[in-house]
């Protein structure tokens, strides 16, 4: 239910200092456009960069990221080629995309190792340390966080040594050591108490709050939740208000104050949407479906959920056409180094077979030392092409892999959805149950009353037999794909409606279940069960349940 937000230390990391702090966009453009030399314009782009990127316009970041890239490269600016990169890198990271994360933080760590700045390097093992953990790779971000820190601690750098304990705590968190982590968490705070560093104490409270509320101290996480978002508001981070207005409405659910948590699950909706943050939209959307299922509300449970099915495969299906994309250009990379190694040795292998023609014709003695030579180069050949076959069967191992996890996630979501629905026919069935016993009761006692006869005719016509059934069919269509194919063929006299019995009784609903969900009486459905088994030719013995069970 709670969203930790840790990527913000990429903020504090690598923003230049020619601009002064909190510039608007416009000021930004003004003084690039005004700047009095190329260094001046490099750093002013940059900067203007690393604020495009606070307020969640990524795509206009990277491209004046890019346009300082050229510049700082075309005056032979290595240091603004550095920070250029960082911010594209950072820009990528927050869109999702880790593998050009890494590409441009590596970029950028290579520029400042050659300059000796320790501090500059620090800051870069911090950033990879942030991309690993994205990716829950928390050995190798443990250890670029700890590279990170050692080096601060070493220069008495207090402004970004908090910054790096945050994120180690972080890691902790993420493995549940959760005394460890919050050691971690109150040294940082009283470091950016020390050093009066809003931002940085905006994120250690928001952590505090994750923490105390996955130790079950919701009150607790509430006070550091509202904590961290007063200061957020008064930076005007739009993420980081987003994260905690949501977090909030996380704990009020726990509290079951369902109002509450509904007003600000709502505004952080609004807020995702705003800045365009799709997995922010996704998960509290899913936060609401969970909410109204507490509530009993499961029409508005499944309106909710439905939203997050529809973000969460966009979402999948993006990231794995992504990741097949970037195989496929690995593996085009790969081929083309190969054929270069191969042509080069072919060419070597010429130049050497002239070679030793002529030493031939000079010294018949070295003829030997030819033939020794030839056959290691015939070796070498073959052992690199046997590599490359391996190599090209791997990707395609890995390319059939992806595949495979990419149709078992959908018939997982599929499997969850047609789960959901039985539930809401269960207990719309239990509804139905309960309201049939009092409208009996009422009936016997008073049935000739004109009221009660309008209020049964009513409720009759209001139940609707095929409520629910078309999502029902389509989710159990998907998940057991062949089934209506295969009992049409070896049956196929069986009626629609018999089909439709034979696809609830799949789905292990009673008999007294499958009679409210057709509007039928519970005699009717034990006689259409019996003429269903005559027509599936069982013995007496044999139960039609399992039957039907086992036959997809």
């Amino acid at each position: 239910m709670i969203r930790l937000n840790f990527f913000v230390f990429l903020l504090l990391f690598f923003s230049s200092d020619v601009i002064s702090q909190n510039p608007t966009i416009d000021s930004l453009k003004k003084v690039a456009d005004a700047a009095s030399s190329d260094t001046a314009k490099v750093n002013a782009l940059i900067e203007l960069s690393w604020q495009l990127m606070i307020i969640g316009d990524y795509e206009t970041s990277i491209s004046e990221a890019q346009k300082a890239y050229q510049l700082a490269q075309h005056i032979n600016f290595k240091m603004g080629e550095a920070n250029a990169f960082s911010s594209m890198a950072s820009n990528y990271l927050y869109e999702g995309n880790h593998t050009k994360a890494l590409e441009f933080y590596f970029k950028s760590l290579k520029i400042v190792e050659q300059t000796g700045d320790e501090k500059l390097v620090a800051k870069h093992f911090g950033n990879i340390g942030n991309v690993y953990y994205s990716l829950t790779d928390y050995s190798n971000a443990l250890i670029y966080y700890q590279k990170a820190f050692d080096i601060a601690k070493a220069q008495g750098d207090k402004d970004r040594m908090p910054a790096f304990l945050v994120n180690i705590g972080n890691v902790y968190n993420e493995q549940k050591n959760y005394d460890k982590a919050l050691d971690f968490y109150l040294k940082s705070l009283e470091l950016y108490e020390e050093t009066k560093n809003e931002k940085g104490k905006a994120v250690v409270l928001g952590n505090i709050g994750k923490l105390l509320y996955l130790k079950g101290d919701n009150n607790r996480a509430l006070d550091y939740f509202f904590k961290a978002l007063k200061l957020r508001e008064q930076l005007g981070d739009k993420r980081g208000v987003e994260t905690n207005v949501g977090n909030i409405g996380g704990v009020y659910i726990s509290l079951e104050k369902y109002k509450e948590a509904e007003d600000y699950i709502s505004k952080a909706i609004e807020i995702a949407s705003e800045i365009g943050d799709i997995e922010g939209v996704m998960y509290f959307n899913n936060s609401l479906s969970d909410l109204f299922a507490r509530k009993k509300d499961w029409e508005q449970s499944l309106n909710y959920y439905k939203k997050y099915i529809v973000i969460k495969d966009s979402l999948f299906n993006e990231t794995k056409s992504q990741q097949i994309a970037e195989m496929q250009t690995k593996f085009d990379v790969d081929k083309k180094e190969k054929e270069l190694v191969l042509s080069k040795q072919k060419q070597q292998f010429t130049t050497y077979k002239a070679y030793f023609l002529a030493i031939i014709l000079l010294l018949v003695s070295l003829l030997a030392v030819v033939l020794i030579n030839r056959q290691r180069i015939k070796i070498k050949r073959q052992k690199e092409a046997h590599e490359l076959e391996q190599q090209l069967t791997q990707n395609q191992l890995e390319r059939n892999k992806l595949e495979k996890e990419n149709l078992e996630a959908n018939l997982l979501l599929n499997q969850e959805k047609l789960n959901h629905i039985t539930d809401l026919f269960k207990e719309k069935s239990k509804l139905m149950d309960k309201m049939q016993e009092q409208l009996d009761k009422v009936r016997a006692e008073n049935a000739e009353e004109k009221g009660v006869k309008q209020l049964l005719t009513s409720i009759e016509e209001y139940i609707d037999p095929n409520e629910y059934w078309e999502e029902f069919i389509t989710s159990f269509n998907l998940v057991n794909k062949s089934f209506f194919d295969q009992i049409t063929k070896k049956y196929p006299d069986l009626t629609k409606n018999e089909l439709r019995l034979s696809a609830l009784i799949k789905c292990n609903l009673g008999n007294k279940e499958i009679a409210n969900i057709l509007h039928i009486s519970p005699d009717s459905v034990k006689k259409s069960r019996n003429r269903l088994r005559k027509k599936l030719q069982l013995e007496i013995d044999d139960s039609l349940t399992k039957y039907i069970q086992f036959l997809n």
